[in-house]
Parts: C-alpha cells; structure tokens; sequence
C-alpha cells in the first residue's frame, strides 16, 4: 500500500520532468539590463534604443534531449503590460546581452504575450523576461515545452532559505533552542 501512495506522489511531480516547466516569474523592481533586440533570421545582434533600462528576471534551466522547445510568456500583472523574452545558452552576462543569446522576441500574436520556439541541444540555458522598453515591468507566467526533461535550477537565495528552513527543523525536533 505504501508504495501505491509513492507512486502517485511521484506522479503528481511529473510535469515538472515530462517535457514542460512552467513558473510565475515577477520583473518589478528587478537589475536593469539594455536587452537585445529578437532577429528573426538568427540569434539577436543588437542592443534596443528603448529598452536600454529595462528590468529583468533569469532562469536557468536544463533540458537532457535535443529538440525544438517552446517558450511563451503571458503578462498577468498588470495585465498585457509589454513583456519580452531572451533565450541564452550556457550562460546570461546582463553586461554582455549578446553574447550567448540565442532568440529573442517582444510580441507574440498580441502585447503581453512573449515567446518563440527554438532548437536546443542537450545543455543549459537561461531564459530572461523584460520589457519592451524602460517602463515595462510586471509578473508574468512562463512555461517551456519540448521532447525532453526540462529541469528548473533553483536561484540560490531559495535555496539558501530551504537550507536555512532545514536546519531549524532539525534543530526544533533535537531540542535545540530556536532563535529567528
């Protein structure tokens, strides 16, 4: 019986590692970079006049297949505020914006709706939400679809708030005093 629950608990975490990551990323009040603008003949090759400002968020992700990859960004807050995505490889340097990128683009069908799809290859990558130009910030939802398992790298300030959350557990359940 054990086993039966462990297997649906395993299987409820299965979006996550089938194919498709979504996440609620928040660009107000973020670091300003001057983005890139998307080509769409190749990787970006230049720098926006109007978004040389512009807030921005960045994950990084993995994916473990080769494959074409959909990315779509959906404003929420406020809504249909101008939203823009940048896709790098291996690495995101916001004093560098090109180098490393990989796609870009600003509207996808309508204003506040972001995404592309692109050919990876088995590798890490980064994607950044922004805006279009310097006043453009909000939260958006982000998903990411292809062939392979997408797996999410934690920022680091969550992962040190999990480690720091575990050890006053372990400290609580030891009768150690526990001081926040």
């Amino acid at each position: 019986m054990r086993n039966r629950y462990l297997v649906i608990a395993f299987a409820t975490l299965s979006p996550l590692f089938a194919g498709s990551f979504s996440y609620t990323v928040v660009t107000t009040g973020q670091p300003t970079f001057n983005r890139p603008i998307a080509s769409p003949f190749g990787p970006p090759t230049s720098l926006s006049p109007f978004g040389t400002a512009v807030a921005y968020s960045a994950r990084t992700f993995t994916v473990d297949q080769a494959g074409t990859y959909t990315f779509n960004s959906l404003s929420t807050s406020p809504v249909n505020w101008d939203n823009y995505t940048v896709l790098y490889k291996t690495s995101f340097n916001p004093s560098n914006p090109l180098l490393n990128a990989v796609n870009g683009n600003d509207d996808l069908g309508f204003i506040g709706q972001s995404g592309f799809s692109s050919t990876l290859t088995i590798g890490t990558y980064i994607l950044v939400t922004t805006g279009y130009s310097n006043t453009d910030a909000g939260t958006a939802n982000n998903s990411i679809t292809g062939p392979g398992n997408i797996t999410s790298t934690p920022e680091a300030g969550t992962m040190a708030m999990f480690g720091v959350g575990l050890i006053l557990v372990g400290m609580k359940k030891f009768g150690k005093p526990v001081v926040i």
